[in-house]
């Protein structure tokens, strides 16, 4: 059918599709039993790709999963929404309606935002789980999966019942006999903090290898603390170095023992 004879039927009233009959609706471009035959049809074309997994528009390449369009309609569907999304932000329209916002600051008119708002509250407190807590027993309600504790306090409460002693991840036994723990209290003994205290103050808090001062400060032992457990808090057996200076002699103490007793001499 050319232009011309489609302007032609169009304006004697006539349907286009069986040039025959008139239409009874103005704003229609077909007759009431044609339309009818359309709407049948498309009902049936429809159902043939939802059960042949064609897709809904093209029918002719296979759909994705979940998604009644193929990649290519898929794409241009989603391309078009994109760019009427965006001209509408543009021109202070609501992303949804199209209609002018109220706040400025949204991206959806007062109408949008209430029917939003509405739908999700009736989605989540409609589909509540009720659970009973492990450790208290007491009922709750939740809006996720199914939950076992009601709240935070109890899940802990449990946690440190339940992982103790011989069940803990970590457990070794006799851990407090390790000579790894026995060296860490030995650290944190008093005495250690006084041996500490009088090397800083002999070295007047400064360190003896960059004489630096005001910068973090450590206590090293020149003959090894785990090797030599007599030497532990002499005196005569620590020296003042910094942070820095203490990092760079790591596994070559033995090599600055001669070093740091020339400079305590």
């Amino acid at each position: 059918m050319t232009k011309t004879e489609y302007q032609k039927l169009k304006s004697d009233g006539i349907c286009i599709q069986c040039k025959a009959r008139k239409r009874e609706q103005a704003d229609k471009s077909r007759c009431n039993i044609c339309l009818e035959m359309n709407r049948k049809s498309l009902l049936v074309r429809s159902k043939y790709r939802a059960d042949h997994n064609l897709c809904r528009k093209c029918g002719k390449v296979q759909r994705i999963d979940g998604i009644t369009l193929c990649n290519k309609c898929y794409d241009r569907k989603s391309e078009l929404f994109y760019k009427i999304k965006i001209g509408r932000k543009n021109n202070n329209q609501c992303i949804n309606c199209g209609n002018i916002k109220e706040q400025i600051d949204k991206i959806r008119c007062n109408k949008c935002l209430k029917y939003q708002k509405e739908h999700t509250y009736k989605f989540r407190y409609n589909n509540l789980y009720t659970n009973q807590c492990v450790e208290c027993n007491k009922k709750f309600k939740t809006t996720h999966e199914p939950s076992r504790f009601c709240s935070k306090k109890c899940f802990g409460i449990w946690r440190s019942i339940t992982f103790r002693g011989e069940n803990a991840c970590r457990w070794i036994e006799d851990r407090s006999q390790l000579k790894k723990n026995i060296n860490s209290t030995i650290r944190q003994s008093i005495e250690y903090k006084e041996w500490r205290k009088k090397i800083f103050q002999r070295d007047d808090y400064t360190c003896q290898m960059c004489h630096k001062r005001g910068v973090k400060l450590n206590a090293h032992h020149i003959h090894l603390f785990s090797k030599n457990d007599d030497l532990r808090f002499n005196i005569n057996n620590g020296i003042t170095l910094c942070k820095k200076c203490h990092h760079s002699i790591r596994n070559k103490e033995e090599e600055y023992i001669d070093f740091f007793k020339n400079i305590l001499i």
